[in-house]
């Protein structure tokens, strides 16, 4: 098994692959658009725990309800780092609450 994520090493990782993981969010925008540094942040991390819960292979199931908890806690918790550590490691340890009722966008 695994050993579970860390912040610091979530912030390592996105940090160094930022230009990969932020590339489809941002193409097609006009040349001179930007975002603030937490919009960046946050797309990065969402983009890298995708990834990473894909390679684990994790269910689209799971995997939907771990994204939704992060992007719900996301909007209030300051740390992003810690906060996807912690949803990683709750997925590490298959602690995914699959019975919550899924949003009704979802289809």
């Amino acid at each position: 098994m695994r050993e579970p994520y860390t912040a610091e090493e979530i912030a390592r990782i996105v940090a160094n692959n930022s230009i990969e993981l932020f590339a489809e969010y941002s193409a097609g925008r006009p040349p001179n658009w930007s975002v603030n540094n937490r919009t960046r942040e946050l797309v990065c991390i969402a983009k890298w725990m995708n990834q990473e819960m894909v390679a684990m292979g994790l269910d689209d199931l799971g995997r939907r309800m771990q994204e939704a908890q992060f992007n719900r806690f996301s909007r209030s918790d300051e740390d992003l780092y810690a906060l996807a550590a912690r949803i990683m490691n709750d997925t590490l340890e298959d602690r995914i609450d699959r019975k919550r009722k899924p949003h009704r966008r979802w289809g």
